[in-house]
């Protein structure tokens, strides 16, 4: 395809493993679907409700309509999603993955890197896009299919329009951030001049598990932090207090032995005056 604009190229780092018999692709950066506002920053602090409770689970009304089959390439690919998905728990990441498929083969793939990379950018399907581009060598990435763990967030879905993408599969939707017909429908808004095929809830349970694994994890690990710093801190007010005392004990004995020094010295002083008078 040619290549006949020139877009701004997003900056993001990330690395990617291909298997063998599947296009290579360079570089790789982030994570592309976010986890629902509270939850995708997978800060150590911060407790997500909606992404972890993976009530995300629960598919756009105009996707409950009628019942998906999903083909055996479908499940294959969101398998690969979930691959990626593994890599982002690995460096403490919110758990999302995706991969871009043209012509029956792997030629993208991408996971959360958000704070790792520290920028918005490294979102999953922002990195395969990116990588996509540069393997077929233009913008421009028609008879391609984006699959991915989390719906994508409206940056994302944007990305996917702008890119021409066909096709998109999604795993589980995000009640807070979805914008592929959660909260909004970007992936298909008539609107548009290029809208998407889109498809719902392929390996859904898989998809919402690895959510909610990740955010019981992190509540924990933030439980064992919280109780951690409480005991040191209750460690280190007797110790303070010790100090403290021995300190104001130190001093106490240090004015007293100079008070007592002064005053024998000044009865010395005077009791010899006396008797050289005499």
């Amino acid at each position: 395809m040619a290549n006949t604009e020139t877009d701004t190229e997003m900056t993001i780092h990330a690395g990617e493993t291909l298997n063998a018999g599947e296009m290579p692709a360079s570089g790789e950066a982030a994570d592309a679907g976010e986890i629902p506002a509270a939850g995708e920053a997978a800060d150590a602090d911060a407790m997500p409700a909606a992404a972890e409770a993976a009530d995300a689970g629960a598919m756009p009304a105009a996707a409950e309509a009628a019942a998906p089959v999903y083909s055996a390439d479908d499940l294959k690919y969101m398998k690969a999603a979930l691959k990626q998905a593994e890599k982002a728990i690995l460096i403490g990441e919110v758990p999302i993955g995706a991969v871009i498929v043209y012509e029956g083969k792997i030629i993208a793939r991408g996971y959360n890197r958000r704070n790792t990379d520290k920028t918005t950018l490294a979102h999953a399907e922002i990195a395969c896009i990116r990588k996509a581009c540069k393997k077929i060598g233009d913008w421009r990435l028609e008879g391609c299919t984006l699959y991915c763990t989390l719906e994508p967030c409206q940056m994302c879905a944007g990305a996917i329009i702008q890119s021409r993408i066909d096709r998109v599969v999604i795993g589980t939707t995000s009640p807070k951030s979805g914008c592929g017909g959660t909260l909004l429908n970007i992936l298909q808004n008539p609107d548009f001049n290029h809208q998407a095929q889109v498809l719902y809830g392929v390996m859904r349970e898989e998809c919402t598990e690895i959510l909610q694994r990740f955010f019981k994890d992190l509540r924990r690990r933030n439980k064992e932090r919280k109780k951690m710093l409480r005991m040191q801190a209750g460690q280190s007010a007797p110790m303070h207090a010790a100090q403290s005392g021995s300190s104001d004990t130190a001093q106490s004995g240090s004015s007293d032995a100079a008070q007592s020094g002064s005053s024998d010295a000044a009865q010395s002083g005077s009791s010899d005056a006396a008797q050289s008078g005499t």
